[in-house]
């Protein structure tokens, strides 16, 4: 069994003061439920306390409650230092010279100076008064310029020697010669009041008054401790106050700083009681006894209510819940829901095991459950589980089983927790339905998108055809004619050869018509060539979408020779403007042609009788621009110009993918973005932005 923390009182046993003597009486019951070991010390001299404390052995978390006889008491700080380094905790009240702070867990002093406060306002009922303070002694202290300001009825504070023992006796003379000599003075009179920070230092004041005899003035004296002779003083009416500290009050803080961090201080001066006109201590042990006795009535209401609203909250839960009891697994307790969910009162199911009130297919289940629960020793979350109920329809459970111990760490009972999720199951299938036709639409729809994109593709190859129908046309009828030219050159040469009328002349000339044939003939095929190879590195690497750098101007040139023929047939010119010939981007060559083949073949679509092609250097990169003296696009419209199989062309003339391809490209393809301008009868600009080469998108 592990030890049981020691609580250590040693404090001062000088008198009987109902003080001291309720705070032992307290400290039994209060530290004994906050789980310590009490054990009380008292101690009658400072030799004994200084005793007490070297034979005292404390160990790890051990408290020591320590109220010094006297505040300058050097023998007492060796063992103070000795019991901290052992790990016990030292509550300290009141004051001790030469004590380090960190040796102390919590310093709790008393704060006396309301006390006194308290007291002057009380006795001098709003009418100025002079006052006397004895407010110093080895273990308690109290500030004059606090008091002052406290107690804005004293005119004029007179502070007294402070009385350097602890002993009840020397206080109480030291208090009395204290007054004899202010009494002689005459600076005590009537109505003056005396203020004790101890009572048996009032005592000694009343002492003083009766020695004065007749003579002695009436004063108003007022001391702390509620000690027997105080109270027969009070009584007898000759101690007009008496105040003490709620013992309760000091324990309650006492424990509190057990619980915070080490080196607190606490100043108190709450729960401060009037001893009165009467034994304090059959009214004090009275009220204490009800106090206790209301306590455990409250404590026990308070179960009961507990209890009620327990009932209360597991009756009205939407959840099931239901308690089996091992060995047999046989339900102990059902709630409300539970029983209404199976459709059974609840008297037909206490008793009873789910065989008796479940179908034999939803009992084996359950059951199975059960034992691999037991057989874990853990909360068990099932799977949502179909149940067919008895009525027979179907619904999906979710149940939480926990396994309940019992002291020895037997499971002694099975607990429970089901939710109907009939509803969220039968949603979240006819959900999964509606993802697995909206993913085969999607689908459908995709794969139609990519028709879609083949037929404009194939468009683009008709009209890519076309322009290279034509370009290569004029250079090979221009072959055809110089070869048939050049033939019939070598035919007249060869028929000559041998005639004597044919001169020398005659064949040089035949000659320079012959090569001037080849030299258009060869010209021609040039010029197809190159037509050749511009389509060669217009289309080269279609498929790849590698992205490089590479040049802009060269690649706007072939796109624009490309669809030269087209241009021609709508009367329409093209001109490109580049000042800077070298720019470049990164991205895919052939994406760069397909984007601004798609643009140019929307211009003339557009009706557009003037294009310019023009790029340039931007701040953010480099600009790409095409604009066209078209019919524009309708403002409605612009919203939606890249949205795939938007047009606004007659049906069978368009895909509407055009801009949406554009679109894809300058994002996908070049880290770069798009934005069009346009105004109906006037014409469209349409921007591409491209990085810099350097920097990816």
């Amino acid at each position: 069994m592990p030890a049981v923390t020691r609580f250590v009182l040693c404090l001062p046993d000088l008198d009987l003061s109902f003080y001291w003597t309720r705070f032992r009486v307290q400290a039994r019951v209060r530290v004994t439920e906050a789980g310590f070991r009490l054990e009380d010390v008292p101690v009658r001299s400072t030799t004994h306390q200084c005793d007490v404390l070297a034979a005292l052995e404390l160990g790890a978390g051990d408290v020591l409650v320590l109220r010094p006889l006297e505040r300058d008491l050097p023998a007492l700080v060796p063992h103070v230092e000795r019991l901290h380094a052992a790990g016990a905790r030292v509550l300290l009240l009141g004051d001790l010279a030469g004590v380090p702070p960190r040796v102390v867990h919590a310093q709790v002093r008393a704060d006396h100076g309301e006390g006194l406060a308290r007291a002057t306002s009380l006795l001098a009922r709003g009418r100025p008064v002079r006052a006397l303070l004895l407010g110093e002694t080895p273990h308690a202290r109290v500030d004059a310029a606090a008091l002052r300001a406290r107690a804005p009825e004293v005119t004029h504070l007179t502070i007294a020697v402070p009385c350097t023992s602890s002993a009840p006796d020397a206080m109480r003379v030291h208090a009395q010669a204290q007054a004899a000599a202010l009494l002689a003075e005459g600076r005590l009179g009537d109505g003056d009041v005396v203020l004790a920070v101890e009572d048996v230092l009032a005592l000694g004041v009343l002492d003083a008054l009766a020695a004065a005899g007749p003579r002695a003035p009436r004063l108003a004296v007022a001391g702390f401790g509620a000690a027997p002779d105080s109270l027969r003083a009070l009584r007898e009416g000759r101690l007009a106050l008496s105040l003490f500290f709620d013992p309760g009050v000091w324990l309650d803080a006492l424990l509190a700083t057990l619980d915070a961090a080490p080196g607190g201080r606490m100043l108190l001066h709450a729960g401060m009681v009037d001893a009165g006109n009467v034994d304090a201590f059959q009214i004090a042990h009275a009220t204490w006894l009800v106090a206790t006795l209301e306590e455990t009535v409250n404590q026990a209401r308070a179960a009961r209510q507990a209890a009620a609203f327990l009932d209360a909250v597991v009756e009205n839960m939407p959840a099931m819940l239901f308690v089996k009891r091992l060995p047999g697994l046989r339900f102990e307790f059902v709630n409300r829901e539970r029983a209404r969910w199976l459709g059974i009162p609840r008297e037909r199911i206490l008793g009873r095991t789910v065989h008796d009130v479940d179908p034999p297919e939803a009992a084996d289940l359950d059951t199975l459950s059960d034992h691999e629960t037991l057989a874990s020793g853990t909360i068990v979350d099932q799977p949502v589980t179909a149940v067919r109920r008895a009525g027979g329809d179907m619904r999906y459970v979710l149940t939480r089983k926990i396994p309940l111990l019992d002291p020895n760490g037997q499971p002694s009972h099975m607990i429970g927790i089901a939710l109907d999720v009939t509803e969220r199951e039968l949603a979240e299938q006819a959900l999964a339905r509606r993802q697995q036709e909206l993913e085969a639409a999607h689908q459908a729809l995709k794969e139609n998108q990519d028709k879609l994109l083949i037929a404009e593709k194939m468009a683009a190859l008709g009209r890519l055809t076309a322009g290279i129908a034509h370009e290569m046309n004029t250079p090979l009828a221009t072959i055809r004619a110089a070869l048939g030219e050049l033939d019939a050159l070598v035919t007249e040469y060869a028929e000559s050869a041998g005639d004597a009328e044919v001169t020398e002349e005659d064949h040089r000339q035949i000659v320079a018509e012959m090569r001037q044939c080849a030299t258009q003939a060869t010209l021609s095929a040039q010029r197809a060539a190159a037509f050749v190879r511009s389509i060669k590195h217009h289309t080269r690497d279609q498929g790849n979408e590698e992205r490089v750098r590479f040049a802009v101007v060269p690649a706007l040139e072939e796109s624009i020779l490309l669809l030269d023929h087209q241009f021609k047939r709508q009367r329409c010119t093209v001109r490109l403007d580049a000042p800077v010939p070298s720019l470049e981007v990164t991205g895919t060559p052939a994406g760069l042609g397909q984007m601004v083949t798609n643009l140019l073949t929307n211009a003339v679509d557009a009706g557009a009788q003037s294009i310019i092609v023009r790029a340039a250097e931007s701040r953010a990169g480099i600009e790409l621009a095409v604009l066209d003296d078209g019919a524009g696009i309708a403002p409605a419209d612009l919203r939606r110009i890249f949205e795939p199989m938007f047009t606004t062309k007659p049906f069978g003339q368009g895909t509407g993918l055009g801009l949406a391809i554009v679109h894809d490209i300058v994002v996908a393809q070049f880290g770069g973005s798009i934005d069009v301008a346009s105004t109906l009868g006037v014409g469209t600009r349409i921007t591409l932005h491209f990085p810099h080469p350097g920097k990816d998108p």
